[in-house]
């Protein structure tokens, strides 16, 4: 009987313990319940005015969209009362405006740097696995740049077909002049002179794009050599036809209007056009965005990324296409030789894309956009300008 005591005082011990415990459960189940709830109001609360701010700046937007509709039907409207409502809306598409190119933009960021840098450490790693390869092979430098030779092989004859198409471009301005002219002193049978003239315009079109082909075809000419030709005559032919289609609007278009006694039709300048066949775009303009001055450093750092950019180009064809190609006609052409050069080819084939893309279309446009103080630099972001 005497034993009994202490075992009920620690059976009600071990109880009272329990009931703390279960206490102290069922408070922090409340405190708990107490946090959630206020963490639901406060994200109730935080939604409620995340989505007052949300519908406010839609408000604004529509707003704004609605204005902005509401002024161009008003502009639209203004411009067919005054007949020329097509030529304006074609216009609101190819504004210049001063900026800089894409990947000049994107050089800005760092991880963009990054990849340029990692070219430059390839473009490196090349020169220095050439000359290694040298040295350890023949015990000296072996200095070979013939395939850049033959690439760009007749040069004398590049020069001199680029000359007679940048003449025959320049003979378009008098040309143009020339039927202005004849309009403005026929006041009657101007449907006759526009259709003779027409007739002059697309055969001076025709002999453009057929005599260069036919000197690069007699003369046999090299892959660069008659790339280089091909793409002046492309860029010759589109630059003519924008000077002449954006100029014989406001010729044609006061035919139909009777101009004020004294007033002449005003025509751009030789200036202006010669201007237009240097600065790179083809869109005419009588005028275009200009920047303050020239940085001859920032052309002389695209000139030299167009330089590095083809010793790269030789460096991959040197090491990467050249020793595949030279195999092929010393074994039959079949299904298994074809597949292993069109996959040989591919990485290869992509990155000289990539070289040539940065090197004529970024470096190549920025450094004549440079020199011709042009500041619209969006060259292949821009269709229109592309």
């Amino acid at each position: 009987m005497t034993e009994s005591v202490p075992v009920r005082r620690r059976v009600t011990s071990k109880t009272n313990g329990v009931n703390e415990s279960d206490g102290a459960h069922s408070n922090g189940q409340v405190t708990s319940y107490e946090d959630n709830e206020t963490l639901r109001r406060q994200t109730l609360r935080f939604r409620a005015e995340f989505l007052e701010q949300i519908d406010g700046h839609l408000d604004q937007l529509l707003e704004k969209v609605m204005h902005t509709s509401k002024t161009v039907e008003e502009t639209g409207s203004s411009d067919e009362e005054n007949g020329a409502d097509g030529r304006q809306k074609r216009q609101a598409h190819k504004v210049f405006v001063e900026r800089e190119s894409l990947l000049t933009k994107m050089f800005l960021s760092e991880e963009i740097k990054t990849i340029y840098n990692i070219f430059v450490a390839i473009l490196i790693v090349m020169i220095l696995n050439t000359l290694v390869y040298d040295i350890m092979a023949h015990g000296r430098l072996v200095i070979d740049f013939s395939h850049i030779g033959w690439a760009f092989g007749q040069f004398p004859l590049v020069i001199t077909l680029w000359l007679v198409m940048q003449a025959q471009a320049l003979v378009a301005f008098p040309l143009f002049q020339q039927w202005t002219q004849m309009r403005q002193d026929c006041r009657t049978g101007t449907a006759t002179i526009d259709i003779l003239w027409l007739l002059i315009y697309a055969s001076f079109q025709l002999i453009l794009a057929t005599y260069p082909i036919m000197a690069i075809y007699n003369w046999n000419l090299p892959p660069a050599s008659t790339v280089a030709v091909a793409c002046e005559q492309v860029r010759f032919m589109m630059k003519v036809h924008s000077f002449v289609r954006e100029n014989a609007v406001k010729v044609l278009l006061p035919a139909s209007q009777d101009l004020p006694a004294g007033n002449t039709l005003e025509l751009p300048g030789f200036s202006k056009y010669l201007n237009f066949l240097f600065v790179p775009t083809l869109i005419y303009r009588d005028k275009y965005p200009r920047t303050a001055v020239i940085r001859w450093k920032y052309v002389v750092t695209n000139f030299a990324q167009v330089v590095a950019c083809l010793f790269y180009t030789y460096y991959i064809f040197a090491r990467f296409l050249v020793p595949v190609f030279n195999e092929v006609g010393r074994e039959p052409l079949n299904l298994r030789n074809l597949a292993l050069l069109t996959f040989s080819s591919m990485v290869p084939g992509m990155m000289v894309l990539i070289i040539g893309f940065f090197s004529i279309l970024h470096s190549w446009m920025n450094a004549f956009a440079e020199m011709m103080r042009f500041a619209d630099r969006e060259f292949y972001k821009v269709c229109h300008s592309a």
